[in-house]
């Protein structure tokens, strides 16, 4: 596996329905195999729900979008920053 981002990289979010760009873009503060977490405060949840995205582990980012951090997003909901996407 290997990882698209380290820490410190500024990333764009890809949006779920599109291929459309998310702003402003987020800053990568780590990385680490894991699953992502869409429910933070209920594992059960997220499981089914991962299952039945048919969605794995792989490397997961925590990030600051906005002011806000947000923890094990996927890789696969992030995309490169380039100034030119906007």
């Amino acid at each position: 596996m290997i990882m698209k981002f380290k820490a410190g990289q500024l990333a764009w979010i890809i949006s779920s329905c599109s291929d459309e760009l998310i702003s402003p873009p987020v800053l990568i503060l780590s990385s680490y195999p894991g699953s992502p977490k869409i429910f933070i405060n209920d594992p059960i949840k997220n499981e089914k729900w991962l299952e039945y995205e048919d969605i794995g582990s792989g490397w997961v980012y925590d990030i600051m979008y906005a002011g806000n951090i947000e923890v094990s997003v996927s890789e696969e909901w992030l995309t490169h920053f380039d100034i030119d996407c906007e």
